[in-house]
């Protein structure tokens, strides 16, 4: 159970459904708002395959858990993230690997993605001045409900993944598993795949700013581009490995 009192409790909670399978039990003891440094991610793999992801807070260093057997707890600093992503930057990103991105950052889907490569592919996104290198896409919708994740692993999404990693960009966020082939594709390119919580609450408190960039006929699936402050994801798919 997540503390009623808090972001940060919230914000821990949010990392942890991100984790491997969403199969979680989640506890947070004592987080206390302002005083919490959250560094965590401890993990126990029991029975078969589940897996029991716990936060805690580093200050009291407590874990409250209903299952007795505890085979492996490490602590891991949040990284912190600015775009454009150098080069150097993706390279040393690891799968698990906890990351907070400010800065800005392209938002599209199913519909534009598509329209994306085809214009990278023919030499013409001068003409909609996008700068893709170092950038990061995130696979949503951008409405005044806010915005979330929808499912990479979506077949006009997925099959973005690779030529827009040729293009530039250094990080996709999203969703859900992806397939080997793309994971290969990331690895080839020096990019990374990560996972994002769907709270659009958290994720409207951290978003600064929004711009539509291009093709805005197709309305909230249009490509803009957003400027945040502290987007949570956690690395899932990095140099050819997958927490999948």
């Amino acid at each position: 159970m997540v503390g009623e009192e808090t972001v940060d409790a919230c914000l821990c909670a949010s990392y942890v459904y991100m984790a491997v399978c969403h199969r979680l039990h989640v506890c947070c003891v004592s987080c206390a708002p302002k005083t919490v440094s959250l560094v965590f991610e401890a993990c126990c793999r029991i029975a078969g395959d589940d897996c029991v992801f716990l936060c805690d807070c580093l200050l009291h260093g407590q874990i409250r858990t209903g299952k007795e057997t505890i085979t492996r707890i490490s602590w891991t600093f949040i990284m912190e993230i600015a775009t454009p992503i150098t080069e150097d930057v993706a390279n040393a990103f690891q799968v698990g690997d906890m990351v907070h991105i400010s800065g800005y950052i392209y938002c599209g889907r199913d519909a534009v993605l598509p329209k994306i490569v085809k214009m990278f592919k023919k030499g013409a996104l001068g003409e909609l001045d996008v700068n893709l290198q170092g950038s990061v896409i995130f696979h949503t919708a951008v409405s005044t409900a806010g915005v979330g994740p929808t499912s990479s692993n979506k077949l006009e999404i997925e099959s973005s993944i690779a030529p827009l990693s040729e293009a530039g960009v250094k990080l996709h966020l999203g969703k859900g598993a992806i397939h080997a082939e793309t994971v290969a594709a990331l690895d080839k390119f020096n990019a990374v795949y990560a996972v994002i919580p769907p709270v659009t609450a958290l994720l409207g408190a951290k978003t600064l700013e929004q711009r539509l960039v291009a093709f805005p006929e197709l309305g909230m699936e249009a490509l803009y581009c957003l400027k945040v402050d502290h987007y949570p994801a956690i690395i899932a798919v990095a140099h050819g490995r997958s927490i999948y």
